[in-house]
């Protein structure tokens, strides 16, 4: 067994005994005595359980790579397919966003559809923009002073601040994720 299998563990693996202790804990009082064996308990168990999470992050990530490297020849092959459902994707999105408006919010059983707004601002003149909006050492303009200014309503020469939606598409509550078949 190497290091990396070594980390390895299932969270199935963590010691049942320290998942019942940490729900103990959770759960219900306890008696003074008993809360400090308890607090140790629930370390061992938090500290389990993060060694157990790490170390498939790091087992997954090195999968990927590996996988990634090994179908490489066959992800070529597959390119042009890939980018016409990307292509198939995109469409459909800018057909969604005809149907659905900012402000408005589409959701059934299989999906939901809404627009998350964000505030982002454009530098279009960097040489219009004062002195006092630039950061030090580099005479460069701060998109944060001049986002902070435009919010409190001072207007700046050369930044304007845009609102831009951004369409989100979830799975709904009551939807199921169908595996493909090939």
């Amino acid at each position: 067994m190497n290091k990396l299998d070594k980390l390895l563990l299932a969270p199935s693996e963590i010691p049942s005994a320290a998942i019942a202790l940490v729900e103990e804990i959770e759960s219900e009082s306890v008696e003074p005595d008993r809360a400090a064996a308890l607090t140790e308990s629930r370390e061992i168990a938090r500290e389990a359980t993060i060694s157990a999470l790490a170390g498939r992050v790091l087992y997954w990530r090195h999968k990927a790579e590996a996988l990634q490297a090994f179908f490489k020849p066959y992800l070529e092959a597959y390119e042009a397919e890939l980018k016409a459902l990307e292509s198939n994707a995109e469409r459909a999105e800018l057909a969604i966003q005809t149907l659905v408006k900012p402000g408005q919010t589409f959701k059934n059983e299989t999906c939901e559809v809404k627009y998350r707004t964000t505030e982002r601002g454009e530098v279009y003149d960097q040489d219009a923009i004062p002195f006092e909006f630039c950061k030090i050492p580099e005479p460069k303009p701060s998109l944060e002073l001049l986002k902070q200014a435009a919010k409190l309503g001072q207007e700046v020469p050369g930044y304007r601040l845009q609102v831009v939606h951004h369409l989100q598409i979830k799975h709904g509550k009551g939807a199921k994720t169908k595996e493909i078949e090939e």
